[in-house]
């Protein structure tokens, strides 16, 4: 009898402990849902959105509010409903005046570190969608300025890229690289970032170089080898066509490094082989 007991009360107690932990991991780990609770948080959003055009820093008040809205939705603490409501209250509230600022930065100097926030920035709040899937910014007007925005990062990315080609390899490839370096450093939104003009403008200088390297190259081989070749007037004037190519070319480079020590090189490279009297 005595064990039948002591065996009831370890049931007992065995019970009381799981009920006790499924307990605590219900109202701790996973605390119930409150209505009064989460319409407070919701409250609480709402002043915080209305509030952030008053803010001295507008993009770190949008940041702030935009990580609490999106604490808020994770952890339950509002509705589907509540947080499609207030991420376009948001979104309203800053994309305008962001887009203006925006562009004002780019009509002033800037850096590309300065046009990756705000290219990163204009791709965040483009995804910005409710649960539903539909766009968040429908404003044509912001839209039409994170176009901009887009391009001129589109734009740097290929001045960028045409300013790293220096290498000279024909005529009519340079002049096309040299005009569109010209272009892009003349650009509404390009010529304010000072790093990039400033390898743009010094493109064609290297382009040059690159090309009086070529051509010298091809005088002090032909001094070196015109005995290898048969025909060396035919070679001496077809090296000749490449110094005058690239004196044609000066105009564009903006210096001319020296075509006329190259000729005088050509012409002295003997025609035939010297003779000698006995």
């Amino acid at each position: 009898m005595k064990t039948s007991l002591k065996i009831l009360l370890l049931l007992l107690a065995l019970a009381g402990a799981v009920f006790g932990v499924l307990y605590w991991q219900k109202t701790q780990v996973e605390p119930p849902q409150n209505p009064a609770s989460t319409e407070v948080n919701y409250t609480q959003l709402k002043q915080h959105v209305v509030d952030i055009n008053s803010s001295n820093d507008l993009d770190k008040a949008f940041e702030k509010v935009y990580d609490e809205l999106c604490f808020l939705k994770d952890e339950g603490l509002i509705d589907d409903t509540q947080r499609d409501e207030q991420l376009r209250a948001l979104a309203d509230a800053y994309a305008p005046q962001f887009a203006s600022n925006a562009l004002s930065a780019l009509h002033n100097d800037w850096t590309y570190n300065d046009l990756k926030r705000l290219t990163d920035r204009v791709k965040l709040l483009s995804s910005f969608t409710s649960t539903q899937g539909d766009a968040i910014i429908v404003d044509h007007d912001v839209k039409e300025k994170f176009s901009i925005i887009s391009k001129v990062n589109s734009d740097y990315a290929k001045a960028n890229a045409l300013a790293s080609r220096t290498t000279f390899s024909n005529v009519s490839d340079a002049k096309e690289r040299i005009n569109s370096a010209s272009r892009y450093w003349s650009d509404t939104y390009l010529s304010h970032c000072p790093a990039l003009v400033a390898r743009l403008k010094s493109l064609p200088t290297k382009i040059g170089h690159s090309h009086y390297l070529n051509v010298s190259a091809a005088v002090n081989n032909l001094a070196r080898n015109y005995r290898n070749y048969s025909d060396i007037r035919s070679k001496k004037s077809e090296v000749s066509g490449k110094i005058s190519a690239y004196e044609g070319m000066t105009r564009y480079y903006g210096r001319n490094e020296g075509s006329s020590a190259l000729y005088t090189k050509l012409r002295n490279v003997p025609e035939s082989e010297p003779s000698y009297e006995l």
